[in-house]
Parts: C-alpha cells; structure tokens; sequence
C-alpha cells in the first residue's frame, strides 16, 4: 500500500515533465516551422498566423466549453501591453531566425529571466550575489555569441537579444495577470490583442508588394498555408502544455528549467535540417546563458 502511494505522489510530478517537455519541443518547432515559411512569404505573414490561428482555435473552444459572459475587461489594459511585448518579441525572434541559426535565436530568445534580474534590481534598488553572479554570467554568454569580427558586432545578435529582452517584460505582466483571471481567459485576451497587433502592422507594411509573396500561397501552395498553421499550434501547444504542466505541481520553479531543452532541440533541427554546427564560442555562450538564467530563477 505504500509503494502505490508513493508512485501515485509521483505520478503529478512524472506527468508535469512530460508536459514541459512537449512544451519545449513546441517551442523550438514553432520556430522551425517559422524558419520554413519565412523562405517562402514574410515575417509579416507568418507572425500574424502565430497568432491568429490559436486565437481561431480558442474562439472555437469558447463557443462550445465556456461562456462569454465570464470574460472580464478589468484588465483588458494589462493584457494589451504584455501582447504588445509579446508581439514584438515574436517579430525580433522571427527577424533573428532568418539571420542566424535556429538555436543561436533560441538561446537569445531565452535569455528573459537574465533581463528580470535586472528589473528586480532597478525595482528593489538591491541584487543579491545570486543574481549578480547570473547577470554576469549572462553578460559573458552573450558576448561570446556576439559573433564580434574585425570590432564589427553581429547585429542580428542585438536583434535576438532584444527579443529576450520584450518576452520578459511579457512575463513580468503574465505573472501578475494570471493571479487574477484564469488562464484560458489569460490566453484568449492576449492573443487577441497580438493578433490585431499583427494586423495593423501588416497594414503599415508595403501592400502590393505583400500581395505578391501572398498570391502563390492563395493559388496553390497549400503546404506552406500548412506550415503557418502549425506555426500557430506549436505557439498554443507551448502555452497550453506549460499551463498543464504547472497545473500539476506545488511549485513551478521545480520543472521551470526543463524549457532550456529547446534549445537543445532547436539545435537537433540546425544539425538535421540545416546542415549546422554550431563553434565552441556560440556551445560555451549558450551553456553560460542557460546556466545564469537557471540561478536568477532560484
């Protein structure tokens, strides 16, 4: 009797890594996906089906599992600034994946907990050696993945880091939203505001020649419309997947670290898909990178 209480405590926290592993996979195929279609139509497209496709997919789910009229406004301003944030992330990361591999935009793309850090301090005027030895070990990781040749620094680099920089003011926001409304309702506003976001700037954008890279795709290339699609589903596998993983333990920050495998399988698709392999300055940026933002969430 012991022994099957024993493995039925385990079983949450078993099945919480799961998730967070599939989470992970989705996040580096969301960006896989996007490195695909962005050979073939802009990043103005495919970033607004990262977003408009999950928020179909969650207007869908409303009209049949929830109700309307348990959607709140209170904090629709809230909502609107973190999928400003977010949006922006997306199009910085999107912009740095055509630029440079798939892994090294990852490893940027993560450096948000870095970025909290320093906002703590700023917040609180004080850092602890904890999150000074993480900042610094941050800093020293993304100077080796500046790709610095003849004192010229990759601009594409500032581009990705830019990119960690707005997802985690996009987390600092989701942390305090979520501790007001529910998730699915999070999600719904979020995606929303992001994907009228997308629009507008698609609308800011030169139309005809957009209307060009669009009219092969409205014609007949329906596997690339497939590969924005799932563009769109790995983004809401992500966020459902983590949603479900924490759901299933007392304390997040116990299997937190377990996205970094997207980086390594964001790398997996450089090596098979692409041909890649990273230098031993990008490998020991990343590990340092991924290391101070396992300490700054301690």
């Amino acid at each position: 009797m012991k022994a099957l209480k024993l493995i039925k405590s385990a079983l949450p926290k078993h099945t919480a890594i799961i998730y967070m592993i599939i989470s992970a996979v989705c996040i580096a195929s969301a960006g896989f996906f996007a490195k695909i279609a962005m050979q073939y139509t802009s990043v103005q497209i495919t970033l607004l089906a990262r977003f408009g496709v999950p928020l179909l997919l969650l207007i869908l789910f409303f009209s049949f599992y929830q109700r309307w009229s348990q959607l709140k406004f209170t904090y629709a301003k809230t909502h609107f600034i973190r999928a400003f944030f977010l949006t922006l992330a997306q199009f910085l990361l999107f912009i740095s994946i055509i630029h440079l591999s798939l892994a090294e935009a990852t490893v940027l793309y993560s450096t948000g907990p870095i970025f909290i850090a320093i906002f703590s301090f700023f917040k609180n005027k004080k850092i602890n050696l904890q999150s000074l030895i993480a900042v610094l070990l941050g800093a020293v990781g993304v100077a080796l993945m500046m790709h610095i040749e003849n004192g010229i620094i990759n601009p594409y680099v500032i581009v990705g880091l830019l990119s960690g920089f707005c997802l985690s003011a996009s987390q600092l926001l989701l942390h305090s939203a979520t501790k007001k409304e529910k998730n699915s309702h999070v999600m719904l506003f979020v995606y929303l505001f992001s994907t009228l976001l997308s629009l507008i700037y698609f609308g800011l954008i030169n139309i005809e020649e957009e209307l060009k890279t669009l009219t092969p795709m409205l014609s007949f290339s329906i596997p690339i419309i497939g590969i924005l699609i799932l563009v769109g589903l790995a983004s809401l596998g992500n966020q459902f997947f983590r949603g479900k993983a924490y759901q299933q333990v007392k304390d997040p920050a116990s299997i937190a670290p377990l996205i970094y495998i997207s980086i390594l399988v964001a790398g997996l698709y450089d090596i098979f898909f692409y041909n890649h392999l990273p230098n031993i300055e990008v490998i020991i940026g990343a590990i340092l990178i991924v290391t101070s933002a396992l300490f700054s969430k301690k």
